[in-house]
């Protein structure tokens, strides 16, 4: 009797431990459900605002003297209007400007004195003719002179638009040609971002795609488009350079990261972390009822935290997210509250 009530509670302790060590411990996981939709495709290129080729302005007066006094230095903004500089004439061009004022004083007095001799016929039409094209011509040199600072011997050289001073290249009271650059001024709007791409990347992307501009910085990000894409690779650094231009003003000189969309990526949408990588391919759970189900899927797309795939996907099972990894197929789990997906 004492030897069946010891068996008895013996197996009383023994077969719970039994039953609790065929059952599979369960993992908790997060859940999504996955939605269909689509992710855009973007492209980063890294590169710093430079002036457009166009965009560039050097500014010279056509006369020779030296600059008296500049108004601003490199990397100043200005104006249209504002002042420049002030230029002051040498003695050689004030001088050639009183010969070309004796020129057409006596260029004029020599038609006049013709037209008289014309009238007497003592003077042909030919020579009336010569007199006034010599006449026009000395006008119109002293014109040409006195257009450079309305003949002036010291006057101010303004902005013709409003841009950004991008270099001096003379020095103060520097004797200067006629026509010699003094300064280089762009246009505000006249900057773009410069970067390069890889050449295998360079069919993805196309003029006109649109794009933003990210400051590396710090700052507000600024809408773009791409502008122009080279077709030979850069020489220096063996990449294919594309401009994007901006909508709003660059900062010169500045370092950005440009995000072009260059396509989209359509199927189910979930987050990365749903999505696993074993020597098979990529696949991903759904849970279904209690039990993981492996799904092996292709990706199409990825952005942020969002990755678009193929597969035969269940719309109304959710996908895990967090725990995923410690996942097998068949394997039990316990979840969460599954949310939609987000792209």
């Amino acid at each position: 009797m004492r030897m069946s009530l010891l068996i008895a509670a013996i197996l009383a302790a023994v077969v719970p431990f039994a039953c609790y060590a065929d059952e599979q411990p369960s993992v908790l996981v997060e859940t999504v459900v996955p939605i269909q939709g689509s992710l855009p495709q973007v492209l980063s290129i890294y590169g710093s605002a430079v002036p457009r080729l166009d965009a560039n302005r050097s500014i010279s007066v056509q006369v020779q003297g030296s600059v008296a006094q500049f108004s601003v230095a490199a990397g100043e903004h200005v104006e249209e209007g504002d002042e420049l500089l002030v230029f002051q004439v040498n003695e050689a061009a004030i001088s050639a400007i009183e010969q070309a004022r004796s020129a057409v004083k006596l260029a004029n007095s020599e038609q006049e004195r013709l037209s008289h001799l014309l009238e007497q016929h003592l003077a042909t039409k030919d020579q009336v003719s010569q007199a006034d094209k010599s006449a026009s011509d000395a006008q119109a040199a002293l014109d040409a002179l006195l257009a450079v600072g309305g003949g002036k011997h010291r006057f101010a050289v303004k902005a013709p638009f409003a841009g950004i001073v991008m270099a001096v290249t003379v020095s103060q009271g520097d004797q200067l040609t006629a026509g010699a650059t003094l300064l280089t001024l762009v246009r505000d709007a006249g900057f773009i971002v410069t970067g390069g791409i890889e050449p295998a990347d360079a069919e993805k992307i196309k003029i006109g795609q649109p794009a933003v501009l990210t400051p590396l910085q710090g700052g507000a990000a600024l809408r773009g488009k791409v502008s122009r894409v080279d077709r030979a690779v850069n020489p220096k650094s063996h990449l294919i350079d594309v401009d994007i231009s901006a909508a709003s003003p660059l900062v010169p000189g500045a370092a950005y990261r440009g995000d072009v969309t260059v396509g989209e990526a359509k199927g189910w949408i979930v987050p990365h972390g749903a999505v696993q990588l074993n020597p098979g391919g990529f696949h991903i759970f759904q849970i279904d009822g209690t039990k993981a189900r492996l799904i092996s899927v292709t990706v199409s797309g990825e952005n942020g935290n969002s990755v678009a795939v193929d597969g035969p996907l269940n719309a109304k099972q959710p996908v895990a997210v967090a725990g995923s990894y410690q996942l097998t197929d068949g394997a039990a789990v316990r979840t969460d509250k599954p949310e939609s997906a987000k792209p």
